[in-house]
């Protein structure tokens, strides 16, 4: 998406915008957990000489997979997606909607198909109850595939409301296009 055809928070239902800041929030606090495990690890390591058990395997597969999955739909909210816009900037306004409109399209199917592939993964861990061993006690790791399953379909809704808000830009500027046309304005 470019930065000029950015969807407008407003425009996002309410309840979308709440659960995808509630996730990036909970993406802090996991990630102020993940910082005093870490840092309680490596006191422990050098003062006690003692390691915490399983710092490296809880930070892998709980603490990076939440940093990681948890923002990407506030992310594409926001618009703050990696963008190159050489080519798109040449355009008129009304082909950047459609290329956004595109971009909603392929986005949906993408995060469609990542949350239906991860999600079968996910129900394989969880139904062989999923765990690895640590040095000193076994580490449930099946909660944590469920993670990215959740995400993707944020990511799915919130592109899929993102294109409505799009195709609902692409309509009103072709009827501005034809009022303008009929009140014998150049487009």
């Amino acid at each position: 998406m470019t930065a000029s055809s950015h969807i407008p928070l407003r425009r996002m239902p309410r309840g979308v915008i709440r659960i995808s800041e509630i996730a990036v929030a909970l993406s802090g606090v996991v990630m102020a957990l993940m910082v005093l495990h870490v840092v309680t690890d490596v006191g422990l390591r050098y003062v006690v000489g003692v390691p915490l058990s399983g710092t490296t395997e809880i930070v892998s597969r709980y603490y990076m997979v939440t940093l990681i999955f948890l923002p990407i739909a506030y992310v594409q909210i926001t618009d703050q997606n990696i963008s190159a816009s050489l080519v798109s900037d040449l355009l008129s306004s009304r082909w950047r909607i459609l290329l956004d409109c595109l971009t909603s399209v392929l986005m949906a199917i993408y995060g469609g198909l990542l949350a239906w592939r991860i999600g079968v993964e996910a129900m394989r861990a969880t139904a062989v109850s999923e765990q690895i061993q640590t040095s000193a006690f076994f580490l449930p790791t099946w909660p944590s595939r469920w993670i990215p399953v959740l995400a993707m379909a944020l990511v799915v809704i919130v592109s899929l409301l993102g294109l409505a808000v799009q195709i609902m830009r692409f309509v009103r500027h072709d009827q501005a296009a034809h009022e303008e046309t009929e009140t014998g304005a150049l487009p």
